[in-house]
């Protein structure tokens, strides 16, 4: 019995984990009549056995994964499903006759098998109609799954159902902004979700809209806003609803649009480009940390301290120090640049901050000139945090340091957060680092011991932690920032430690006191693991040296797929707690846990802080975790259409 068989039995008899939709979606592309087989055989020995005595709610999960069968499969035996569901109806109709003296409560069991019979009908009608199937299968994912990454997957795999109509002839995208424009001010996290699959719709390569739709469309969006704002005083208290149904508007009207540039494009999936003169007129005041005596609260960093970076990087957010104690162990700095050092949280700034949510980086420039900065969209402007933010070489900056000592089995024996202004004494790339390592022949002294002791540190931390086998494979090549790269050798394997090491111990910090805190969270299960690796072993066979690159992007498909929350362990790096802290000047989600460590680690929190903290979080989770996919479609559609124009 196959691996998916065995998963769907254990969940639908309620003895194991949910089988996801995208992996009924790969296997019944080529084996749908083999699952819907393992589905009636599990739904015909459940009801064998049924006494009434429990709900069959699970049972109907059962046609929901037929749906999905129908919906995927290249080739179905349709007639003989008909068939199937018939004599299965008749089944029930049979079982509640034959045994009506036997159930305790023949009512209950009247309404199990009416819930049965509704969607053997729903079935019944989908395996019949080839359009409005597909349509229902969409708007069943669509509204119960309320999982992005499900959607996508599926139009990725059968890229025309994003033009499906329903029976009336709306389509998916229509149906989609109505009901956004109708569940507006209920539920903010499902307004973001509507939004999102909005963009994700027009993401699609193969979208079509006509102008006479986008008409429509447009003139529905015109009378929500036109009820919403009649007069000051209602478009005051709807300015909420409002500034969400402008958002639509603009991505509407990006349709069909000729002219395609990097703002266009960005307009479609809500993201911002350049910054209003208000924020750049903030950065210009920023007064670099010359003197000590302004920041009283801060610890001066004498320690020699080292930034190594890309070849290119133009934002320098973290610099590592490291010294041998005479007890022999190590005292590692880790020191990330300061946001909040500079600006208080809840300022205009940083709320601009937060509605970028993370730097864009680009394959191709945007701008006119070709250098580094054009290929970037950041979440501050360049001034600050390329210039007066960035730990330069040779200019004291305002940090959040963490001081780790280090004995050599890799405990951390003592650990100490501070405020600080760290000075770095040398910028080199990973590349001249690992020049160094390997030749050890650098004509400066101070340079090479820190970089030895780092990397002992590294190898010794490498002993420590173990990240899943899987997940180092996605990680290896990742161009997304809001993961850590995992590298296992040299100067990257220093940078992967010392950030995987502060991530946990922050994580750590906040779990152990009970303080509120949005973790980076991976759920893996074993059976999820078991069918990833076995496909990564299908992969390899015969193909020794195959690309891990390709392989990952493969695997990722399945993957699951990192998060963040207020609970949870990261199953990938294999750890009890990890937070996200060491990247301020280009992801929102650390400036977060700087906040969040203001409150609770600098001092000591007052119920109402920690109440008000663990509202905020809530709020920023849902907004935080909302903009990571808009950001991949535009990222995506820019890279399109700027290789159209070089072509």
């Amino acid at each position: 019995m196959k691996s998916i068989d065995r998963a769907l039995i254990k969940y639908l008899t309620g003895t194991g984990s949910k089988v996801s939709v995208q992996e009924i979606s790969i296997y019944a592309t080529k084996h749908g009549d083999d699952l819907i087989d393992t589905l009636f055989m599990i739904l015909n020995k459940e009801l064998d056995s049924y006494t009434g005595d429990h709900s069959l709610e699970k049972l109907t999960e059962a046609f929901n994964y037929m749906n999905v069968i129908l919906a995927n499969a290249e080739e179905l035996n349709r007639k003989y499903l008909l068939k199937r569901l018939n004599k299965l109806s008749t089944k029930l109709d049979r079982i509640e006759e034959e045994r009506k003296d036997v159930f305790k409560n023949p009512e209950k069991v009247h309404d199990e098998f009416f819930k049965l019979h509704e969607r053997i009908d729903e079935l019944r009608e989908a395996a019949d109609k080839e359009d409005s199937k597909q349509f229902d299968f969409m708007s069943y994912l669509i509204k119960e799954s309320q999982n992005i990454a499900y959607v996508e997957f599926t139009l990725k795999k059968l890229p025309h159902l994003v033009n499906i109509k329903d029976k009336n002839g709306k389509s998916l995208y229509a149906t989609a902004i109505t009901e956004c424009l109708d569940t507006l001010g209920e539920d903010e996290e499902k307004t973001l979700y509507l939004i999102n699959l909005i963009s994700l719709l027009q993401s699609q390569q193969s979208f079509k809209i006509s102008e006479n739709e986008k008409r429509k469309i447009l003139n529905e969006i015109y009378q929500t806003l036109e009820h919403l704002s009649y007069n000051k005083k209602v478009a005051k208290q709807n300015r909420e609803k409002i500034r969400y149904i402008e958002i639509i508007k603009e991505m509407v009207k990006q349709e069909n649009e000729d002219n395609k540039d990097i703002e266009s494009i960005a307009t479609k999936y809500n993201i911002p480009i350049f910054f209003d003169d208000y924020i750049t007129g903030a950065v210009t005041l920023v007064q670099k940390p010359s003197d000590k005596t302004l920041y009283p609260d801060r610890e001066l960093i004498t320690d020699y301290t080292v930034t190594i970076d890309g070849e290119n990087a133009v934002e320098i957010d973290d610099a590592l120090s490291c010294k041998k104690l005479p007890n022999g162990n190590y005292m590692l700095g880790v020191h990330i640049a300061s946001v909040l050092g500079y600006f208080p949280y809840g300022s205009e700034i940083i709320e601009e901050a937060f509605r970028r949510n993370q730097s864009i980086y680009l394959k191709h420039p945007y701008q006119d000139n070709d250098d580094d900065y054009s290929k970037v969209v950041p979440i501050f402007p360049y001034e600050f945090s390329a210039d007066k933010a960035s730990l330069k070489e040779g200019e004291p900056r305002l940090a959040r340091t963490y001081f780790f000592e280090i004995d050599p089995k890799g405990n951390v024996v003592t650990q100490m957060f501070v405020k600080s202004i760290v000075t770095s004494d040398k910028k080199i790339s990973y590349q001249e680092a690992n020049h160094i390592l390997r030749k050890q022949d650098s004509d400066n002294p101070k340079l090479q011991q820190t970089l030895l002791n780092l990397q002992e540190v590294a190898t010794i931390l490498d002993r420590k932690y173990k990240a899943s086998d899987i997940y180092e494979i996605m990680k290896t090549s990742t161009y997304n920032y809001s993961d850590l790269k995992v590298k296992k050798k040299g100067a990257e394997n220093i940078i992967y430690q010392c950030m995987l090491l502060t991530g946990t111990r922050v994580g750590e910090f906040f779990r152990k006191n009970n303080y509120p805190c949005l973790f980076r969270v991976l759920s893996l299960d074993k059976e999820t693991d078991q069918r990833t690796s076995e496909m990564i072993d299908l992969l390899l066979e015969g193909n020794e040296g195959s690309n891990l690159e390709r392989i990952s992007h493969l695997v990722d498909s399945i993957y699951p797929k990192g998060r963040y929350d207020t609970e949870g362990r990261h199953d990938g790096l294999d750890l009890d707690y990890y937070c996200h802290c060491t990247s301020s000047l280009r992801r929102a989600q650390d400036i977060l846990i700087e906040h969040a460590l203001e409150v609770c680690y600098d001092q000591e929190p007052t119920e109402e802080e920690l109440v008000e903290l663990r509202e905020e979080i809530e709020k920023r989770k849902t907004q935080i975790n909302s903009r990571n996919k808009p950001i991949d479609w535009f990222t995506q559609e820019y890279n399109r259409t700027y290789q159209k124009r070089r072509h």
